[in-house]
């Protein structure tokens, strides 16, 4: 009921005014709908009008650098001052629409979800391969794994001048975008499609779906991962990483 009326562009006060809720328990909701993606923060913000919405964000920079000083409570006397008798913003709306201005908040767990996904893939794509083409060279590595993602690891480690390069394995050069390479090679699908996780509902994986899934995780991770130039990832990219974790989770391969 609460994040059908903020789609609705109903305010977080006024919603707590009609329902008889305190306005804690309706900004608890709204930040527990955010955090599992039943409302986007950008949603939150628009049951703001766009006046006051341009005040909190001109507040937002204070607040992100100094949240002590320039308090929730200090930011709404300020605006209470600057609006006079139209302002009925309540603080701990101020709160939390500074919260869903803050665009770095889950950027570290991003990264961690990454490394997670980027880690499983690499260890259980080894292993899969070692168990159908054998444990030695001449079987997984050369079988399992395209010439042009062994040569490109084979480049990458000459031009390694860490002390430990010559001890690394070639396949500790794979990169995502290779790994998702790995699981598309002709001579992998059957090995791959039957130890993957399974779909929705128990069914067997979709490989185009899956395909369509690693190259969104591949553009985001290169977001993250060199972030010169671009533009950063946004809050519907969070979600899709943090959806495809929980897809390939360790525990769900066969």
């Amino acid at each position: 009921m609460i994040i059908n009326q903020l789609l609705e562009g109903i305010r977080p006060s006024r919603i707590a005014s009609a329902s008889q809720l305190p306005i804690q328990s309706v900004v608890e909701e709204t930040m527990k709908a955010i955090n599992e993606h039943r409302i986007r923060r950008s949603q939150v913000l628009a049951t703001l009008d766009n006046d006051l919405q341009d005040q909190v964000a001109l507040w937002f920079p204070s607040w992100n650098k100094r949240p002590k000083a320039v308090s929730p409570e200090f930011i709404h006397n300020q605006l209470r001052e600057t609006n006079a008798g139209e302002f009925d913003l309540e603080i701990e709306e101020v709160r939390l629409y500074l919260t869903c201005l803050q665009r770095g908040f889950r950027d570290g767990e991003l990264y961690e979800l990454l490394c997670e996904i980027e880690r499983t893939l690499h260890t259980k794509i080894r292993q899969i391969l070692v168990e159908n083409h054998g444990p030695e060279e001449a079987g997984w590595w050369r079988k399992g794994v395209p010439q042009g993602i062994r040569e490109d690891c084979a480049c990458r480690r000459e031009r390694d001048e860490s002390d430990t390069a010559a001890q690394n394995p070639l396949y500790n050069y794979t990169t995502l975008g290779q790994l998702k390479g790995i699981l598309k090679f002709d001579e992998n699908a059957h090995v791959f499609k039957d130890r993957l996780p399974l779909a929705a509902k128990g069914k067997p994986p979709n490989m185009k779906l899956l395909d369509d899934d690693l190259a969104k995780l591949v553009k985001i991770r290169n977001k993250v991962m060199h972030p010169i130039g671009t533009v950063p990832p946004n809050e519907e990219e969070f979600f899709v990483v943090r959806e495809l974790q929980a897809k390939f989770d360790l525990t769900k391969w066969r």
